[in-house]
């Protein structure tokens, strides 16, 4: 569940995406729109019949969008 609209120009310039890449890099409205594209694929896949799916849990990072589920708001 990548960030797909990430600069990796500016990944390459941080000196990597991993924890530390501004949250300048990230558009709320491409992210929004993307994440529900997965979310869209994840159900896709329970009607095509699947019994298992897999998602990554790279949190703070331009791999996945994924938020930590030990993590609560506020």
């Amino acid at each position: 569940m990548p960030y797909a609209d990430l600069d990796l120009e500016a990944g390459r310039r941080n000196g990597t995406v991993w924890v530390k890449l501004p949250n300048k890099h990230f558009d709320p409205e491409k992210g929004h729109r993307l994440y529900n594209r997965f979310l869209d694929e994840l159900e896709y896949g329970e009607a095509l019949g699947f019994d298992v799916i897999a998602v990554n849990e790279h949190h703070q990072t331009a791999y996945g969008l994924m938020p930590s589920p030990g993590r609560r708001p506020g």
